[in-house]
């Protein structure tokens, strides 16, 4: 259960970083995924990939 939690916080902290440098997203928008990941990575983290997969569909590319 241990190793499970710390590969998920791992995998969190990484988006974090991602989201944070990503350059098409607003400072609002960042400081609200870094809370988000950071304080509750399981929930943040499965927002933050539904989130990153809805924005990289083809009709819904907005940094084309």
């Amino acid at each position: 259960m241990l190793i499970a939690f710390a590969l998920i916080y791992a995998a969190s902290i990484w988006a974090t970083v991602v989201t944070v440098r990503d350059a098409h997203v607003s400072v609002g928008l960042k400081a609200t995924w870094t809370m988000a990941l950071l304080l509750l990575p399981p929930f943040g983290l499965l927002a933050w990939t539904v989130a990153s997969v809805a924005s990289h569909r083809p009709g819904h590319a907005a940094h084309i």
